[in-house]
């Protein structure tokens, strides 16, 4: 449909006239004022050019005074909605006396609030529009502060209820007659971790989203935003139909790809959505008003779902949406500001997990190399351990034969293992005995006396050097 956006540089005359033509017709029916009081007219004499004069001044006057009750009356509802929203609270049975006071303590100030402003409007009058005007904007401010603290008390309580619910689950494991001892710390811990979300690995995938969400393909993506296009690219203005399975489309897991994809690929490349800066100035140029109250806030609901889903606060910007998309007359750049505000916040925040992720990634990696470095240093050294225990027994065994020979045979000049003879070592290293090759057989012993009673059993004997003296 075609849409007329209500932006900041508007006056307060247009937006009054696009909205209230009828109310205009009744009494300045031939627009007096609309039109250049200042032009000359040969033909208009000085009493018509100063009724022209009065009118100008009468259809702004009223203006002011109808824009002023439509900001009123959307300030009154937002009003109803906290005091409905806060008095169905107290209906839970699960708040204690303390929480149904501060609950109630919010409702009476609401209502104050609510008190003043009936008590502003009923002065309402041409002569003190703008005195009116000024103490409307002041308590819209006050309302965004009450949706506020409304908001911190809802965190509050629903925290306070968490903690409950968890001292008593403790109180039951404690008394349940297990050991006070098995498990609690670690129980404990594990706990602290779940809910804390400290495992950024666990929280958030490479690219810094939730974990928690589908991640959509770029042709979804791009999909989604050809859609978008066809929809506000009808030469009759808006298709609606695709204009709204468009939106509708876009979910927490793809809203901040389809607003990026958009800005990149369609906005301010050159092609006819160049004038938009955004996805949401696009939106907001074709939707009308019941579009942008219905779909605007399915966006807004799926960026606040992913913020909340990192770990943001944007409440503040969510209220300062929500109060434009329910009012008469939408501030487009007011929506703009904060929608952009929530979306720069998350890819802002996805850029941090990433670099968190990538860091932790790479720190398990040089952990793990490390790791690994030390287990091979470690067990290069068990092997240089046992090699010297190998090499000593040798040794060891190697010498005892030697002096066997020296104390069976007298032959205190044999100082090594004589010729032939040579050490075995099983398929680990380690010493099995001694052997010797004779006539293409080989005989074994363990030690000395083994060796040569093998040698003794096939007739033969252990060969030994001649004395020094026998070579001389």
């Amino acid at each position: 449909m075609f849409n007329l956006p209500i932006t900041s540089y508007y006056s307060g005359l247009e937006p009054f006239l696009a909205c209230n033509m009828n109310t205009l017709g009744r009494f300045n029916p031939m627009l007096y004022g609309i039109i250049n009081p200042n032009s000359t007219n040969p033909m208009m004499d000085p009493l018509a050019r100063l009724g022209i004069q009065n009118a100008m001044q009468m259809g702004a006057t009223q203006a002011k005074i109808d824009m002023t009750s439509m900001a009123a009356a959307s300030a009154n509802n937002a009003l109803n909605s906290m005091i409905s929203q806060l008095s169905a609270v107290l209906q839970s049975d699960k708040l204690n006396e303390s929480q149904k006071s501060r609950v109630n303590a919010l409702i009476e100030k609401i209502k104050k609030v609510q008190q003043d402003l009936q008590s502003v409007m009923s002065k309402l009058n041409a002569s003190n529009i703008d005195e009116v005007k000024s103490n409307v904007e002041k308590i819209q401010q006050q309302i965004l502060d009450l949706q506020k603290e409304a908001s911190d008390l809802a965190d509050a309580i629903a925290k306070e209820l968490q903690d409950e619910a968890g001292s008593a689950s403790s109180n039951d494991d404690a008394t349940d007659g297990t050991d006070d001892n098995s498990g609690s710390s670690n129980g404990g811990a594990s706990g602290a971790g779940d809910s804390t979300g400290t495992d950024v690995e666990s929280e958030y995938d490479a690219d810094g989203r939730p974990s928690s969400l589908a991640k959509p393909t770029s042709r979804e993506v791009q999909d989604i935003c050809l859609a978008f296009a066809d929809g506000i690219s009808a030469w009759y203005g808006t298709d609606d139909e695709k204009f709204e399975a468009a939106v509708t489309s876009i979910d927490e897991s793809n809203v901040v790809e389809v607003m990026t994809r958009w800005k990149e690929s369609f906005a301010g490349s050159g092609n006819r959505f160049s004038q938009d800066s955004s996805f949401i100035e696009s939106f907001l140029w074709d939707a009308d008003a019941s579009q942008k109250e219905v779909l605007g806030k399915h966006i807004l609901d799926m960026l606040v779902k992913r913020a909340e889903l990192n770990g943001l606060d944007v409440t503040r910007e969510e209220a300062n949406v929500r109060a434009e998309l329910s009012a008469i007359v939408t501030n487009n750049d007011k929506v703009q500001e904060n929608i952009e505000a929530i979306y720069n916040k998350i890819v802002a925040k996805e850029a941090q997990n990433a670099s968190q992720v990538k860091n932790k990634e790479a720190k398990a990696e040089k952990e793990d190399a490390n790791k690994k470095a030390q287990a091979k240093r470690n067990e290069d050294a068990k092997k240089a351990q046992t090699a010297k225990k190998q090499a000593e027994v040798i040794a060891r065994e190697k010498a005892t034969f030697i002096k066997d020979i020296q104390d069976c045979t007298g032959r205190d000049d044999i100082k090594e293992l004589p010729e032939g003879v040579e050490i075995v070592k099983d398929e680990n290293g380690n010493f099995k005995g001694f052997k010797i090759r004779i006539k293409g057989k080989d005989y074994f012993g363990k030690d000395y006396l083994a060796l040569v009673g093998a040698l003794e059993e096939a007739g033969l004997t252990l060969p030994l050097p001649k004395k020094q003296e026998q070579v001389a």
